[in-house]
């Protein structure tokens, strides 16, 4: 579920909104770019509470919302809104890749589904998260319903990039880009509403890349232990011999699901090891400092390089879909030295 109070260091987009609102002319169709975890999906999700919220509709005055005000006119705490924030209204269909796609079949539900009239809403809202994961045949449909919208129909897509859509789909929606949320305010944030101490804070908000989902993941107890093993495993792999590398890339394997962040935090202890070269007091992983120096001492600049290099190697590897064992082992190889 998208937190409201995660809105941080958006103001720009969101007085765009609250503009469109204000002013009555709502396009059908928006698109939200920026990095993932900064907020898109809760402002279309705060843009159906404004566009629906009983206070507002009976004109009444509106409260702040939640902790963090959105800056969008609504309650908050009437039905519709409480229904739509706990994602549980009929009227507001969210849509997500299963796997690495959105598929046309997917498509194709949500065209007859919103064919029909709301069920009570003023405005129903369809959001298509990831929607750059839709195959051609998938966007090629929905275009069809961009170019001529069903009645009472907002939709919103949010992706990374305008590009990594079809340019007839983005030439349909209203865009409005969204931006990385400062490590300051990402930090404060952890320690303010989930009780992180100011290091640990401090050090995910600095790995987070501006991405508070990425920050409240990097806080989690076991993503903690992960980060330092994955940072000891680095120094110790050159020395092992090849079935005791192959094991940590079995390990990797084991936790398919989350390979994105083992990527990541293998990437931030790597950057860390050559600028720790250069100015220790300025690396990311603050709360692990003797792994890092020990791995930056034992490497070279031209070696880290390398693996760097590596890493990305293997997060376009599995964008292209390619067999994430044996990616995983070529990996695990490279970073020990072994190619």
């Amino acid at each position: 579920m998208p937190r409201l109070d995660a809105l941080m260091d958006q103001e720009k987009p969101l007085r765009t909104l609250a503009g469109i609102l204000a002013r009555g002319d709502i396009p059908h169709a928006f698109l939200f770019t920026g990095i993932d975890g900064i907020g898109k999906r809760s402002a279309a999700m705060g843009f159906a509470m404004a566009c629906n919220c009983l206070a507002a509709v009976q004109e009444k005055p509106l409260p702040v919302p939640v902790p963090g005000d959105s800056g969008l006119p609504f309650c908050g705490t009437c039905r519709i809104c409480r229904a739509i924030a706990a994602g549980t209204h009929p009227d507001v269909i969210t849509i997500a890749p299963e796997g690495n796609a959105i598929k046309i079949g997917r498509i194709r539900e949500l065209i007859e589904k919103v064919a029909f009239r709301p069920h009570e809403a003023k405005m129903r809202a369809v959001i298509i998260s990831d929607a750059w994961a839709m195959n051609p045949e998938a966007a090629n449909a929905l275009l069809k319903s961009l170019e001529e919208p069903p009645p009472q129909t907002l939709f919103f897509l949010t992706a990374e990039h305008a590009s990594d859509l079809l340019p007839t789909v983005v030439s349909r929606c209203r865009h409005i880009r969204f931006a990385p949320v400062s490590a300051d305010r990402i930090a404060a944030f952890l320690q303010q509403h989930h009780g992180v101490d100011e290091k640990a804070a401090r050090s995910a908000a600095l790995m987070s890349g501006g991405s508070v989902a990425r920050a409240l993941a990097l806080t989690d107890v076991p993503l903690g232990a992960w980060r330092q093993w994955l940072a000891a495993e680095l120094a110790a792999l050159p020395s092992r011999p090849v079935p005791l590398v192959l094991a940590f890339a079995e390990k990797l394997q084991k936790n398919k699901d989350q390979i994105g962040q083992w990527l990541g935090m293998i990437q931030t202890c790597l950057y860390d090891a050559v600028v720790w070269k250069y100015q220790p007091g300025r690396i990311m992983n603050i709360d692990m400092t003797d792994a890092v120096a020990a791995l930056s001492e034992q490497e070279s600049i031209a070696s880290l390089g390398r693996k760097i290099d590596a890493v990305v190697a293997m997060e376009k590897a599995l964008n292209r879909n390619l067999n994430p064992r044996l990616a995983t082992e070529k990996l695990a190889l490279e970073l020990a030295n072994r190619l």
